[in-house]
């Protein structure tokens, strides 16, 4: 079951948008009231407007699922508020950013159940960052999706390949580099891995995890 949250702002319908729909409409007044009492797990003001999400949502999707999955409010900015919103409800913080690029702010939690304290529900936030959200959840949500499913195998599907573009990470972390994968059994970079470019991402068909301080030239075979 997919539960979408709805988010709220102030800015005025449009066209055929209706309230509960596509957004909660409210007032300036109001949404200015439930910033100050705490009720969103994230806002921001846009253009004018006011956008954010209220923290009912959590609560709610906890009620109806066993897991759930979150995108944004992940990082330390001051409308980085899930972690805040789920640990406000009893939720437990296990582990808050990962040394990979792209998606360190990733983090994951637990909350028990009151139905079943010895199998708990899981919060998995992926960071707002479009690229971040793909990586993290092809790395790190669909295994450990797999992982409670059942299934006997769980990583990520790997094949080898040779570099036509040499491919290098000078940081400390590791680098998920969007890659494109030929029938031919060759590889090359699919652009500037930029983590806010989409372009790349799109062209990309495949991920090759580079280690920290690493150059690969050319020619070198890769999973």
């Amino acid at each position: 079951q997919l539960i979408l949250s709805i988010s709220c702002t102030t800015r005025a319908p449009r066209g055929k948008e209706k309230h509960g729909i596509e957004y909660f409409f409210l007032s300036q007044p109001d949404f200015e009231a439930g910033i100050r009492a705490g009720r969103f797990a994230e806002w921001a003001q846009v253009h004018g407007n006011y956008y954010g999400t209220s923290k009912d949502f959590i609560e709610k999707a906890f009620s109806e699922a066993d897991l759930v999955i979150t995108a944004g409010g992940a990082s330390v900015g001051k409308y980085d508020l899930i972690k805040s919103s789920f640990e406000s409800i009893g939720g437990r913080l296990d582990f808050w950013r990962v040394a990979m690029k792209p998606g360190k702010p990733f983090f994951w939690g637990t909350l028990k159940s009151d139905s079943n304290p010895d199998r708990p529900k899981y919060l998995f936030g992926v960071p707002g960052n479009p690229v971040a959200a793909f990586v993290t959840t092809i790395v790190l949500v669909l295994p450990a999706l797999r992982k409670l499913l059942g299934a006997c195998h769980t990583a990520t599907p790997r094949s080898l390949g040779r570099l036509t573009t040499p491919l290098s990470n000078p940081e400390e972390r590791r680098h998920f580099i969007r890659v494109r994968c030929a029938p031919d059994g060759t590889v090359e970079s699919a652009g500037p891995q930029a983590s806010h470019l989409l372009g790349s991402l799109a062209a990309a068909n495949g991920l090759v995890d580079v280690p920290p301080q690493t150059q690969w030239p050319a020619g070198t075979v890769v999973t």
